[in-house]
């Protein structure tokens, strides 16, 4: 059934004459006439009885006349709606995030869109990849921010963020002051990792054995939140992700030398249902975050540049 047809239908019986319906829409009397013959055609009834001062519904257009009124306000409230949306995302958005990831990255989307965005209402939930991925599935999370491991494989449209793992450590240690230390040094020193079968620690176990050396993990913790105090306390050394944890150690006398021969790279991505990315609110949170991310990216370099540095401490991030 044509909306047109409907709407003009509507138009008539509200004006009760053919002539005033004509001049409100605009539309040559003898079209909506066409118009109104084709509907009465698709029905295979009359909706309206000609008068000298004009129309009265049938019995038929008497019937549908509300129905029509009914599908065509559900229509408008649809647009409405619709505009809205485009104008100011609304509604609830679900994150998850592993453990390692900086909280300068969830703090960061937090403040952006609550800035922005003010009628989005934020849930983040922490867990590790596997917990995220089975809670997308499930229907649980909008977008869950997951670690690549090993083999497999994302779309270029998942990819957020590539990071090489760092060892993390006092600032004033000499492994740690040097800036870059080899793998296999890894082996005589204490460390703290995440419990297996964490995807970082599998990355590691991985290559050691690989290099048939054992690492020393003296304590295992899955959440990063604890490592600052314990790595600045004296327990051990631990490995991070370079880019995004490093900002959240760098004022708590933690530094951190790359891990090199061999550089160790783990990609993060973030992923969504088809379904859920349908939703505009989902997408916007998506580009949020990686503006976010970027943003950070830029802040990380500017540690190794000084001139990047001032552009930022001024204000300005480069593009």
């Amino acid at each position: 059934m044509d909306l047109r047809k409907l709407r003009y239908f509507v138009s008539i019986a509200e004006a009760g004459s053919f002539t005033q319906a004509a001049h409100v829409l605009g539309v040559a009397q003898p079209a909506l006439s066409q118009q109104i013959s084709g509907l009465e055609g698709d029905l295979g009834v009359e909706l309206f009885y000609r008068t000298g001062r004009g129309v009265v519904l049938t019995e038929a257009g008497a019937d549908l006349l509300p129905r029509a009124q009914h599908i065509l306000g559900d229509i408008e409230v649809a647009r409405n709606e619709m505009a809205l949306l485009r104008a100011t995302p609304h509604g609830t958005i679900s994150l998850g995030v592993p453990p390692s990831v900086s909280h300068s990255v969830v703090a960061g989307f937090v403040l952006r869109m609550r800035e922005r965005f003010p009628k989005i209402r934020l849930t983040i939930i922490e867990g590790s990849s596997g917990f995220i991925k089975e809670w997308l599935n499930k229907g649980r999370l909008d977008i869950g921010i997951l670690y690549q491991v090993g083999s497999e494989q994302s779309l270029p449209d998942e990819r957020l963020l590539a990071e090489d793992l760092s060892l993390v450590g006092k600032a004033d240690d000499p492994i740690i002051a040097n800036g870059k230390v080899a793998f296999d040094t890894l082996a005589d020193l204490p460390l703290i990792l995440p419990s297996r079968p964490h995807g970082l620690r599998t990355l590691v176990d991985t290559i050691a054995r690989s290099r048939s050396i054992e690492l020393k993990s003296v304590l295992e913790l899955d959440g990063a939140a604890l490592i600052r105090s314990l790595v600045n306390s004296g327990c051990g050394y631990s490995i991070l992700p370079d880019v995004t944890v490093r900002l959240d150690l760098s004022a708590a006398g933690v530094g951190s030398a790359k891990i090199v021969d061999p550089v160790i790279t783990r990609t993060m991505i973030i992923t969504s249902t088809n379904e859920r990315r349908a939703k505009a609110t989902t997408r916007t949170a998506i580009a949020l975050l990686r503006e976010v991310v970027g943003d950070l990216s830029h802040l990380h370099a500017a540690a190794a540049d000084p001139s990047i540095r001032n552009e930022i401490v001024a204000g300005v991030v480069p593009n």
